[in-house]
């Protein structure tokens, strides 16, 4: 089981609450020191199995999928074709016509497991896969493995482990932590049996596991395949490979941009009856800029950084995450009292999909960082007004040197999160 870590929470408490021990859990996450843990962590819980309705896994139980099974690609807002050896192959060009009839039961099975049962879901999920396995010919690590010795990020903790549990299935399951959480989650002990992670009846079943664990099908239903990319890679590497396979996975499944209708558009956030307390607060921030004379600074600006620990004292240092602390503090929640946007991705529990207010992240996809709101790391904070097709609007400070609703393509930024005061 993973277990995203809670404010509050402790190991003594996850350990008395799931019938473990601390040690236990500490081993389990490479933790070293057990009085440290982070909101926001993902932890594996030893012992307990994967619940089918548990929010960041697939579910435990086996396939009803049969050998022959294709899975139709089925959207909640209309009709799709089915996943045959034809668009598979479609999507997949290197991929032999044998090979790929000999393949499609398992991946059919994984993604019905995984409810990767809709057309925007699949063709997210297989143009990844396709990019990572060249086609899914590879699912095994070329290389020895002996680079992630020693990597206790991985849970690589005993000699041989780096080797042991290199890379393995299409989107190369690696390290012994990860082995032992899809081997858990599943029901497997890929962890004293490493290799069958490669097996097709498993590796499927692994990416799948892989896949739910970083929550994909939210950011998949709402197209945001560079996020997809993002959580994947931790960058960028092969973006235009995998943005073509994309845009072929699409047209394939009868969801490309020609047969998109306006009610397969992403959920957009609108204000509720009852808008929270903080958002109330921010709107009627609206209007504070900048003061463009020299040696002069707004002293609302200055009172926003007042809520971080950086206590800027001038309105030019980028105070977007300062206005969010502000405001949060105001309406009486704790914020993160740092003055980086980024911090925020740590803060409170994520949610899975837009809502109204909701604390927003976003990074620029400009290596020279974020010009509209003065960020030099890229990041930016503000709360969410709408979702719309093609971006995001926020309320937020800096945005333009002031308070204001602002618009944010995501062809030019990425939607890191959206976050909710635990």
């Amino acid at each position: 089981m993973i277990y995203s870590v809670r404010r509050g929470d402790t190991l003594g408490k996850l350990a008395k609450e799931y019938g473990t021990t601390v040690n236990a859990l500490a081993e389990a996450n490479g933790i070293k020191d057990v009085n440290l843990i982070r909101v926001g962590q993902e932890l594996v819980i030893p012992g307990q199995e994967a619940s089918a309705d548990s929010p960041s896994q697939p579910g435990s139980g086996k396939s009803e999928a049969g050998p022959g099974a294709v899975v139709a690609a089925v959207d909640a807002r209309g009709t799709g074709g089915e996943l045959d050896v034809q668009r598979l192959r479609t999507i997949m060009p290197r991929l032999a016509e044998a090979r790929a009839r000999e393949l499609l039961p398992y991946l059919s099975a994984a993604m019905k497991e995984a409810s990767i049962d809709t057309p925007l879901r699949q063709a997210a999920f297989l143009a990844q896969l396709g990019h990572e396995s060249g086609d899914l010919r590879y699912f095994e690590e070329l290389a020895s493995g002996a680079a992630y010795e020693g990597r206790k990020d991985l849970g690589n903790t005993e000699p041989g482990d780096g080797p042991r549990y290199k890379g393995r299935g299409p989107i190369q399951l690696t390290g012994r932590a990860n082995y032992r959480a899809a081997g858990k989650a599943l029901g497997l002990d890929l962890e004293n049996e490493p290799t069958r992670a490669a097996d097709l009846d498993v590796a499927f079943r692994t990416t799948a596991w892989f896949w739910n664990s970083r929550k994909l099908n939210t950011y998949a239903d709402a197209r945001e395949f560079d996020t997809i990319t993002r959580r994947i890679n931790g960058g960028y590497n092969g973006k235009e490979d995998r943005d073509a396979r994309y845009a072929r996975a699409l047209e394939a499944l009868g969801v490309g941009s020609a047969a998109r209708s306006a009610e397969a558009r992403p959920a957009v956030a609108s204000a509720p009856e009852a808008a929270p307390r903080w958002m109330e607060i921010a709107l009627a921030e609206q209007g504070q800029a900048e003061v463009s004379t020299a040696g002069q600074d707004n002293p609302r600006i200055v009172e926003y950084h007042s809520a971080t620990t950086l206590k800027a004292s001038d309105d030019e240092t980028p105070w977007c995450s300062s206005f969010v602390n502000w405001v949060m503090s105001q309406s009486g929640h704790d914020g993160t009292r740092n003055a980086l946007a980024s911090s925020w991705l740590s803060w409170g529990h994520e949610l899975d999909g837009p809502r109204y207010g909701a604390i927003t992240i976003i990074r620029s996809k400009s290596a020279r960082g974020n010009v509209a709101t003065g960020s030099r790391t890229g990041y930016h904070v503000g709360f969410l007004v709408e979702r719309t097709e093609k971006g995001v609007r926020l309320l937020g400070g800096n945005q333009s040197d002031s308070v204001k609703v602002s618009t944010f393509s995501l062809e030019r930024y990425t939607l890191e999160g959206y976050r909710w005061p635990a």
